[in-house]
């Protein structure tokens, strides 16, 4: 019951994110190989030795992997008129995260006899799916919320779902190429993913680590508390007309916290198509899309200045 929630709730959070909040890193093949390793072999299988005869639970070996977001974030303001004129203040947003894994006897002697192997091509692989998540969530109350199965929903208006399920091994293989030296014999490190459907069949090859990003937006109670508030949609639309034209009126009205996606925006379009849409929101008298909307809207028109640089376009001829 409490994973089928989970999953509705994850699904409805993604339903109100858009292609702008999804951002796709796979990282180029050159990367895949990790390290070369001969100096630091024999401290390392000295340390797998005391783990396999150690009857210690200090001396289990553990596989961690971190990863570290950065992006800009717009402080808060204190709100009221009084503010209009006070500097904006910008500060980097840091997102870290890490997760470990403790090898069992069984994968330890495994990796001590891959690194004490002299075969060409001799090759281990490790599961290590529970410490790579490719999918990770940076809402706007916790750091990284990370999901095994989610399912990304639509794309100019039409629903689709895509299933992001990998299974990453590392890979560890005997280097041919130094076999001159077989007393000393060196090995690659790689990580490798591969596509799985639901049922866990595999639907493409192996790949380099990718990352996707998911990035919440404006809540949309915070849009349609913002709204209510308003005398009519005629003022709100005027009150946005001046959040665009000026900057520090738009950080003293709204001043809930939003952090940037990673992708300035500088491109007017998307503005004029959201103030289509809302136009024929409005006649249709469709009022909750009126107010996702309104949340795109804010989205774009709370983006980096390059939007507020390059667009000269009156709002009023817009909306």
């Amino acid at each position: 019951y409490s994973h089928s929630i989970a999953h509705k709730e994850l699904n409805q959070l993604l339903a109100n994110l858009d292609r702008t909040n999804v951002h796709d890193f796979l990282l180029p093949d050159e990367t895949v190989p990790l390290y070369r390793f001969a100096k630091w072999r024999s401290s390392l299988i000295k340390n797998l030795n005391d783990s396999v005869w150690s009857k210690n639970t200090d001396s289990l070996i553990k596989l961690k992997t971190r990863i570290l977001i950065d992006r800009v974030h717009i402080r808060a303001q204190d709100g009221g008129w009084s503010n209009i004129m006070r500097k904006s203040e910008y500060a980097p947003v840091f997102h870290a995260r890490e997760w470990e894994m403790t090898l069992n006897k069984l994968e330890v002697k495994e990796l001590l006899r891959i690194l004490q192997s002299t075969k060409c091509n001799d090759t281990y692989k490790l599961n290590i799916t529970e410490i790579i998540w490719p999918v990770l969530l940076v809402p706007e109350t916790v750091l990284l919320v990370e999901q095994h199965f989610p399912h990304y929903h639509r794309k100019n208006f039409e629903y689709r779902k895509n299933n992001y399920n990998y299974s990453t091994d590392l890979v560890i293989s005997v280097d041919c190429d130094e076999q001159s030296m077989l007393h000393n014999a060196q090995h690659n490190v790689r990580i490798v993913q591969v596509s799985r459907n639901l049922e866990g069949r595999p639907t493409e090859k192996g790949h380099a680590p990718r990352y996707i990003i998911l990035v919440a937006k404006v809540t949309r109670s915070f849009v349609k508390t913002f709204f209510k508030s308003m005398k009519s949609s005629l003022f709100a639309v005027m009150v946005l007309g001046s959040m665009f034209l000026s900057y520090k009126v738009r950080m003293a009205i709204i001043t809930h916290p939003y952090q940037f996606s990673f992708n300035e925006m500088g491109d007017p379009r998307p503005l004029i198509r959201l103030c289509s849409s809302i136009f024929e929101a409005r006649n249709a008298k469709m009022l909750e899309l009126e107010h996702d909307l309104y949340g795109e809207l804010l989205y774009i028109i709370k983006s980096p200045d390059t939007l507020l640089r390059e667009t000269e376009y009156d709002m009023y001829k817009l909306c």
